[in-house]
């Protein structure tokens, strides 16, 4: 498990940390950064939040996605209106990241195909619904429920959708008895610029 480190002082310490802590959450299901939430504006003006599976982290180039049904309002919702955040929150350390930015749609294209070959059966079952994500059911979706073998899934791939969020503007949020510690980084041209902000 990574441990936050009493020499975890300096901007660009913390700024390694967080990075290091969201490539966590994509590679080990029990990381406190497994989960995330994805935040946009729907079409009638009202945020929604999810909870989502971290599934893919570009630190080089602040880049951060997860899976969805390309069938979903909420990617018709992107579509119109990339604007969102996306926040991390590990309890063991108390530290929060939000990444705010503008997500990428990608659906059958080279970065959904490439996702999808990594996908195993249990997680590409959830394409296989005969209706979108959050639709209502009007039949007994049990036997869909069991996981199926890959080459069974494979008609199902143009459901399924990566969405990337690239962040402008990141902040960090570390709760400790010695001090709470907030910092801002934006992006500036091609520089992040950080500025230190009362927690």
């Amino acid at each position: 498990m990574l441990c936050l480190g009493v020499g975890l002082t300096s901007t660009e310490d913390y700024w390694q940390h967080f990075w290091r802590l969201i490539e966590d959450g994509v590679t080990r299901r029990k990381s406190e950064f497994h989960l995330a939430v994805a935040t946009n504006v729907r079409r009638d003006g009202y945020p929604q939040s999810r909870t989502v599976v971290s599934r893919m982290c570009d630190s080089a180039n602040q880049v951060v996605g997860f899976h969805t049904d390309s069938r979903s309002a909420r990617v018709q919702d992107l579509r119109d209106n990339p604007r969102g955040q996306m926040l991390y929150y590990g309890p063991a350390e108390n530290i929060q990241v939000r990444l705010t930015g503008s997500f990428e749609v990608h659906a059958e294209d080279d970065v959904a195909a490439e996702a999808w070959k990594l996908s195993p059966g249990y997680s590409r079952k959830c394409y296989m619904f005969p209706v979108p994500s959050s639709e209502p059911l009007t039949f007994d979706p049990e036997p869909l429920l069991t996981n199926p073998e890959l080459p069974e899934t494979e008609e199902f791939y143009p459901n399924f959708a990566v969405i990337h969020l690239r962040a402008t503007e990141i902040e960090l949020l570390h709760l400790a008895a010695a001090g709470h510690v907030r910092y801002r980084w934006t992006l500036t041209g091609s520089n992040w610029v950080c500025s230190r902000l009362s927690p």
